[in-house]
């Protein structure tokens, strides 16, 4: 999964002079963005499983850093936390370095 501007603008904006699905057609995979998911040494999680049961059992008490809104890693998050219904806050890195 990979932000695409021309994508996420229909989302993100009220109105864009295009439709993504209609005006675009793909014809090539130009490149992949592989995320990785890491937790501090501290959790218990050592699998991805362990860390939805986590964040399940500690409802508001995590957090994930991000590079910011809308990029890759932002959106996989989301889309994890949409599929497995855990629930961790987003902490873009800027938030992070303040604590």
């Amino acid at each position: 999964m990979v932000a695409s501007t021309l994508a996420l603008n229909s989302v993100l904006y009220k109105k864009v002079p295009y439709d993504p699905v209609r005006d675009f057609a793909p014809i090539t995979l130009a490149a992949t963005a592989p995320n990785i998911l890491v937790v501090h040494p501290s959790l218990t999680a050592k699998t991805l499983a362990e860390f939805i049961a986590l964040a399940r059992q500690k409802p508001g008490q995590l957090a994930y850093g991000t590079p910011g809104v809308g990029t890759s890693p932002h959106l996989c998050m989301e889309l994890l936390k949409s599929m497995a219904a855990s629930i961790c806050s987003t902490c873009p890195t800027a938030a992070l370095r303040r604590r």
